[in-house]
């Protein structure tokens, strides 16, 4: 098991308390988004607002699950609002 940094860890509650694409309330496990979170903590050390920080978490939702599945931009907002905490 790789082991994950404190910031992983808030970032990733973060995300699933949010399931954006509802794999967790499905009965996926809490480890489901691991990736999508990586990607994120990545393009944070690059953004230096909100609004950039949801464009990211948005694209890298769309480009993992497609537009379809990912759903509307709007859904991320309060997402990316409190990732952006973690900066």
């Amino acid at each position: 098991m790789i082991k994950k940094s404190p910031l992983f860890i808030k970032a990733s509650k973060i995300v699933n308390k949010y399931d954006p694409i509802h794999l967790i309330s499905i009965g996926c496990p809490k480890d489901e988004y691991d990736g999508e979170v990586r990607r994120i903590l990545e393009g944070m050390e690059n953004v230096s607002n909100i609004e950039e920080l949801h464009d990211l978490v948005y694209g890298i939702f769309v480009k993992m699950f497609d537009e379809s599945i990912a759903g509307p931009k709007e859904n991320y907002q309060k997402l990316a609002s409190e990732l952006f905490q973690l900066k």
